[in-house]
Formats: C-alpha cells, sequence, structure tokens
C-alpha cells in the first residue's frame, strides 16, 4: 500500500493514515482489520449467553414466522413463546417462569430451537453471538463479544492483527469518510509497537485528545495529522516514570458509575479505600500476563466502533469508555482474587473482564442510566486520567 506522506517511523498510524485517504481515493475497498483469534473461535456450549438477564430481540418476520409453531408445540413446553412488542420496544424471547433461562434452553444445556429446527432458524442475535462487526467509513472489523467465556478466554493467546483491503460488497451502502480512524491507529500503535502498557497509552492519550478538542481539523489535515502523531508519541516517551493511583478518586469513580451491586464488592471497595493501597502482592509473571490480555481487550474495544453509532458517543466518550472498562475489569479482578487465592491467575483475570462485559459493557440499561452520550469532553478527559492511574501492570510505588 501507498504510504507516502505518514509520518516516518509510523507503522500501524501509517496504515490507518493511508487507509484515510484510500476512503476517498477508492471507496470501493474495505480495510480489514481484526484480531486473528476471530477466526479460532469455537463454541464451547456452556450456554452462559442463554441465562442472563438480556433481553433476544425479534423482528416482526422471524415473530409471525414463528409463533403459532412454538406456541402449539405438541410437548406444551413453549406456550407464550414470545413477549410481544410494546409502544417503542421491540418482541423478545420468553424466558423459564422465575429464571433467567431461555425457554428454549433445554436441560442438556443446548437449544431447542438449534436441535429441531436448524441453526438458521434461530433468532438472527442468537445465530451471530459472540460474533460481531462494527463498520465504520471504510473500516470494517469483525470481532467477538467479550461476554462470551470462550471469547474472553482467547484474549490470553499471543495473536496478531490482520490488515488487508478487500473489495466492498455490492450491496453494501458507501457511508461517509470518517476522520478519526488516524487516530484508532495511533493507539492500536502505541499498545502493539511502543510497548506501552494498555492503561498507560490511554492516559497517554488525553495529550491527543486535548489538541482535538481545541482544534478538529487535527483528525483530518495531514500535517496536523503528522503533527499528532508526533506529539503523541513524544507524549507518551516523556510518561515512563513510576507513578501511585489515584486510589480514593478511582474508586469513587467505579461507585459512581455502579457496574455491579453485590456485598462482597462493597466490603471490598471499603478494605481498598482504607488501604489506599493494594491488597495483595501482584507478581511480575500476574502482570505481564495481565499487560497481553489487556492490551488484546482494548484491540478488541478500540476496533468496535459500533457505540460512536448506536450510543451517539462522541471521540471523547468513547476514549473514556475504553478507560473505565480496563477501570472497572482490573477492580473486579482484584476483587475476585481476594476472596479466593490472593492471586490474578489467569482464570481469575478472565472471569472478571467476563463479568463487566455481561452486566455493564452489554448492558443497554447500564449506558441509559449514566447518560454517557452526554458528558463533555472536559469530564470525559479529567476521567480518563483518573481512570487510567490504576494500571496493575506495572509495578506498585
Amino acid at each position: 500500500m501507498n504510504l507516502q506522506g505518514a509520518p516516518e517511523g509510523s507503522t500501524l498510524f501509517a496504515w490507518f493514515w493511508d487507509l484515510a485517504q484510500e476512503a476517498i481515493s477508492r471507496p470501493e475497498l474495505l480495510a480489514l482489520v481484526y484480531p486473528e483469534q476471530v477466526d479460532q473461535f469455537e463454541c464451547s456450549q456452556c450456554a452462559q449467553c442463554c441465562q442472563q438477564p438480556w433481553n433476544i430481540e425479534l423482528d416482526a418476520d422471524y415473530y409471525d414466522h414463528w409463533y403459532s409453531t412454538f406456541d402449539n408445540h405438541p410437548s406444551g413446553r413453549f406456550k407464550n413463546p414470545f413477549l410481544p412488542a410494546t409502544e417503542g420496544t421491540r418482541a423478545v424471547l420468553n424466558k423459564q417462569p422465575g429464571s433467567n433461562r431461555c425457554l428454549f434452553l433445554d436441560q442438556d444445556n443446548l437449544c431447542f430451537i438449534h436441535k429441531e429446527y436448524g441453526a438458521e432458524a434461530k433468532p438472527e442475535i442468537c445465530q451471530r453471538y459472540p460474533h460481531e462487526a462494527s463498520l465504520h467509513g471504510n473500516l470494517y472489523s469483525p470481532s467477538l463479544k467479550s461476554s462470551c467465556k470462550t471469547a474472553a478466554r482467547m484474549l490470553e493467546e499471543t495473536g496478531e492483527l490482520v490488515l488487508r483491503m478487500v473489495k466492498r460488497p455490492d450491496q453494501w451502502e458507501h457511508p461517509p469518510v470518517e476522520p478519526l480512524q488516524p487516530w484508532i491507529g495511533l493507539l492500536l500503535e502505541g499498545i502493539w509497537q511502543h510497548s506501552i502498557s494498555p492503561a498507560r497509552c490511554l492516559a497517554g492519550s488525553v495529550f491527543s485528545l486535548k489538541q482535538i478538542s481545541a482544534n478538529p481539523l487535527f483528525l483530518t489535515e495531514l500535517d496536523l495529522l503528522s503533527q499528532l502523531y508526533h506529539g503523541q508519541v513524544q507524549a507518551w516517551r516523556q510518561d515512563t516514570g513510576p507513578k501511585a493511583p489515584r486510589w480514593s478518586e478511582c474508586l469513587e469513580l467505579f461507585a459512581v458509575l455502579d457496574p455491579f451491586r453485590a456485598p462482597a464488592l462493597d466490603r471490598f471497595l471499603a478494605k481498598l479505600k482504607e488501604g489506599n493501597r493494594l491488597p495483595f502482592a501482584v507478581s511480575e509473571s500476574e502482570r505481564q500476563h495481565l499487560s497481553a490480555v489487556l492490551r488484546n481487550y482494548l484491540t478488541r474495544r478500540l476496533l468496535n466502533l459500533n457505540p460512536l453509532q448506536a450510543k451517539g458517543l462522541t471521540l471523547f466518550q468513547f476514549a473514556f469508555l475504553q478507560a473505565f472498562s480496563l477501570l472497572a475489569v482490573q477492580v473486579q479482578a482484584l476483587c475476585l482474587a481476594w476472596y479466593s487465592e490472593r492471586r490474578l491467575t489467569p482464570e481469575i483475570l478472565v472471569a472478571a473482564l467476563n463479568q463487566v462485559e455481561t452486566a455493564v459493557l452489554q448492558n443497554p440499561a447500564w449506558f441509559d442510566r449514566h447518560r454517557f452520550n452526554q458528558l463533555d469532553s472536559a469530564t470525559c478527559l479529567d476521567a480518563i486520567t483518573v481512570a487510567t492511574s490504576l494500571d496493575l501492570c506495572l509495578p506498585e510505588i
């Protein structure tokens, strides 16, 4: 690909820089960018996703086609299989009485619809999960939802980014050029090529976000983009010294955003506030493993630009959401470790990540309650600085 004009020394940023120009000169192409683990996913049939308080929405065609089939099934097990749509909502799958288990989840934890009628008979959401894809301008990124246990475990695997150009399907529309792609490439370069911890990468990104806030042309003018790149890399290089977590502010932010409501977590948070430091030592090997997992996790989240569209988030709100994700995963991992072996084992880290994604980041009610799309840029930048001050990938001071 033609990388002429990209800042000297840049790698992933240069690829995204070129991508932004290709969107104008070659709109028939799509950039396919995703972690290679996406191609390796196989369902473990754990049925966790079929036992969540989520609402599985149905379109009108599915409702009309399948309602009577299930409602009149000879077994009598599936009466009132769907809850009908009301004003402002869509119809959803019903659940088993007094449970979050899907009405169609059998005792063997397999889907009755899949067994009886085939995979194509399931609702579209069930067919796709945990696969998702983000189409933003000419950037197409397949991914996996980390609320799936198997998808979360795959974050432990060492992998690479798949980067290639493909022809846009004829039936796909040509959306407008999106200017923030080079900034996404800049952050990916930070965590993949500059050996920066994920939290430190986001903390340092406040530099470029402030530049963009003061002058949005930093996202669109090539000379300003080059200046933004060099300034951001310099900011990362200067931000190498040890830092103490801002414990009280971190925990206050965590509590305000209310990711979980559990007495055990409340007791643990009280202990953290009391001690104002880590409640147990984190070994170097645990830090290295945590850094690799969070790098893969942040990569997955940065490439999923759906919140920008579905939730109407600004770049600053989107960046804060990623910073809070890292904070929530680390706090939850510490809590789980405290109540077990007091070690950040791989199993505990994956469980924490899976729980945060399941209960918080894929919970529409959580987004609506905290009104992320109403936060101004200054509030977001301050919150990013607080959230990223907790960085378990670095030695405690």
